[in-house]
């Protein structure tokens, strides 16, 4: 899942990962985007998650899932174009990118995330 406000920059990174042959949900805020993760279908497996958003910013998100048991799995990358001072902030182990991505890189952070978020066997 892609959530990001910003209408060009969360089809672009959608329409990327479908072309990377991943099947892509968005979501233009927070609260749109916990909605699907509670409510929606199919599951969400990993969220690239902005973090200046209005409604429900990223850092709402992620203090959201990481207190709900069904969503605290769930592998995170966060991006901003903001104050890069803001990543410091976040947990060591999060993973964070600053806009713009580097799209070969986001591609493999992504990759990983759903590999790490993939059930054993």
């Amino acid at each position: 899942m892609v959530v990001d406000d910003d209408t060009e920059t969360r089809e672009a990174l959608a329409e990327e990962l479908e072309s990377h042959g991943l099947r892509c949900l968005t979501a233009e805020d927070g609260r749109e985007a916990l909605d699907i993760m509670r409510h929606g279908q199919p599951q969400v497996n990993a969220v690239v998650l902005d973090l200046m958003m209005p409604v429900m910013d990223g850092w709402q998100v992620l203090a959201r899932m990481r207190t709900d048991d069904s969503l605290r799995d769930i592998p995170v990358l966060v991006i901003s174009a903001g104050d890069p001072r803001a990543f410091s902030a976040l947990p060591p182990w999060q993973r964070s990118m600053k806009k713009p991505l580097e799209l070969d890189s986001f591609l493999r952070t992504v990759d990983a995330m759903l590999e790490e978020a993939a059930p054993v066997a």
